[in-house]
């Protein structure tokens, strides 16, 4: 009864949902006392059989809290990309909840609606457009716009709804990080990275095949971590971007060569395409790319 109540929650379950199913308090106790059930806070148990993991935490830690809790920060970046790096356990909500009633303390935010919190794998987080505001009290500002640039790039969110958002940020610790970020984010006449990252992928969606991961993290041969611009990881293809100034130099060439034969030798298909391919010859963008995921889905 209990795996079956547990088992889609990493091994947590509140003790009053098994005495619904019919596990008496003596039973529960029993277990405790055999070390077979662990109790970090009244009510919230885990059974010791089921291995460690950042989810059950995460979980664990949004149940004590309650429901109007979520995981903000970098805890919610990593849940909403998919990312499997060990990141703190950050938990934010309208109003702070000290650690002594939860596994984490709450951090109370003034500007957090419910309209900011989404369910994703089962896990409340806060909204991209929120969790980006939110980091910039934390992180430096090339940081921030290398994290609202890719959730731009995947459509998490438009560069409008970060104007809004920002707006609703004022007075805040960072605010004027995310205003820089707008600055360099806005269309303008000078093309940016982020404007071709977009364009690619405005062009690749009229295949149908599903969406790469923006900035997927890979080993290479040489045990290097590598970050490619698009990469759908399941067929080991990987899509580069040559669109920063720096790939047009010496230098640039010869470490993008390194850097491509370290992964290809990994295992990994790296596609590259320039301002012109995508300006100029969306057609071949798209043939090109078509043919190597088809060919990945045939290894």
């Amino acid at each position: 009864m209990l795996l079956e109540l547990a088992g889609t929650t990493d091994g947590w379950f509140l003790s009053s949902d098994a005495v619904a199913r019919g596990v008496s308090p003596s039973t529960l106790t029993r277990l405790r006392s055999r070390g077979l059930i662990e109790t970090p806070r009244k009510n919230l148990n885990r059974l010791t059989s089921f291995p460690d993991s950042w989810s059950g935490r995460a979980r664990a830690a949004l149940w004590g809290a309650g429901e109007r809790a979520a995981l903000g920060r970098h805890a919610a970046v990593r849940v909403l990309t998919g990312s499997e790096r060990s990141v703190p356990i950050d938990l934010v909500g309208p109003r702070a909840v000290p650690a002594s009633t939860t596994t984490v303390a709450v951090r109370g935010h003034s500007r957090l609606r419910p309209g900011d919190v989404q369910v994703h794998g089962g896990l409340r987080v806060t909204s991209a457009t929120f969790t980006v505001c939110d980091l910039a009290a934390v992180v430096s500002e090339a940081a921030l716009l290398r994290r609202a640039d890719r959730f731009i790039a995947v459509a998490a969110f438009s560069l409008e709804d970060l104007r809004l958002m920002t707006a609703r940020f004022r007075e805040i610790e960072g605010v004027e990080k995310l205003r820089s970020v707008l600055d360099q984010l806005a269309p303008s006449s000078r093309w940016t990275r982020s404007d071709g990252e977009r364009m690619w992928l405005r062009i690749v969606r009229e295949l149908d095949v599903p969406d790469p991961r923006a900035d997927h993290r890979a080993s290479d041969a040489e045990g290097n971590r590598r970050y490619l611009d698009f990469a759908w990881p399941d067929r080991k293809l990987a899509v580069e971007i040559d669109l920063h100034p720096t790939h047009g130099t010496t230098i640039g060439r010869r470490d993008d060569g390194r850097r491509q034969n370290a992964l290809v030798l990994a295992g990994w298909t790296v596609l590259r395409f320039d301002l012109a391919d995508l300006m100029t010859r969306p057609d071949y963008v798209l043939r090109t790319v078509e043919q190597a995921f088809h060919r990945g889905s045939q290894a």
